[in-house]
């Protein structure tokens, strides 16, 4: 994340947050054109270049297939994006899609008219909401990423990466016990997430209470015995747990 600095958990969490949407949510309009057309096509991709070859104002094809290249290459994928809005401008998915692109590429605030364009033509999207916070957080607009934090967690409680990043903007502003509480939460919803274990012994190390920190860091190992950083953090909690 840039400006300010956030810790290394805390960018590894915010990235997570800005994949795509699932392909299933664009692609289901052309299913009925992958059973008819299987014998001919060995995979999506085929498929979608070849509907894009016959019919050039195809929209859904051309937005289908950015899905594809966005994992390959994001340039690449956000052209096939803006050429689809020529054709469909009021697919809120396709902004979505071109805003995740975009904050890929660090273009936040090209990202975030993408996001709000979305959310404007669909009000409840909740992946928006949260790729939005993200995008504001990472613009230091920590306010505005709190009030899209929380919109995309009266829309979905159970959204545990949205709970972990909103306590880190908390953080950020020095509310440390609020907090400590959204960074429970998310581990109460996704014990197997190893940043929001991370990011609460970050947030209890700050409040100066080593023990638990120190706890923490240990409970995210064990999700995740690779993360060789909190390896280190977990040292330097237990090296102040030992000066009280």
């Amino acid at each position: 994340m840039k400006s300010p600095r956030v810790r290394p958990a805390v960018q590894k969490e915010m990235s997570r947050t800005s994949r795509l949407i699932a392909v299933v949510v664009v692609i289901a309009p052309l299913a009925i054109l992958a059973r008819q057309e299987s014998s001919n096509y060995v995979d999506a991709e085929t498929i979608y270049r070849a509907t894009v070859a016959r019919h050039p104002d195809s929209w859904l094809a051309h937005t289908n297939l950015a899905v594809i290249e966005l994992q390959r290459s994001p340039a690449q994928g956000i052209a096939r994006l803006r050429e689809s809005l020529k054709y469909q401008p009021r697919f809120a998915e396709t902004h979505y899609n071109l805003g995740r692109g975009l904050h890929e590429l660090g273009r936040m605030d090209e990202a975030i008219s993408s996001y709000q364009e979305a959310i404007r033509l669909k009000p409840g999207y909740v992946q928006a909401h949260d790729n939005l916070a993200t995008a504001y957080a990472a613009n230091g607009r920590l306010a505005e990423a709190e009030r899209e934090y929380r919109a995309a967690l009266v829309l979905k409680p159970r959204l545990a990466g949205a709970h972990t990043n909103l306590g880190i903007v908390l953080a950020m502003t020095g509310r440390l016990d609020e907090s400590v509480s959204e960074h429970r939460e998310a581990i109460r919803l996704a014990p197997e997430l190893a940043s929001a274990h991370v990011n609460l012994g970050n947030a209890l190390f700050q409040l100066r209470r080593f023990a638990e920190a120190s706890d923490a860091y240990r409970a995210a190992l064990r999700v995740d015995p690779g993360l060789q950083d909190v390896r280190g953090l977990l040292a330097r909690a237990e090296a102040a747990q030992g000066k009280e």
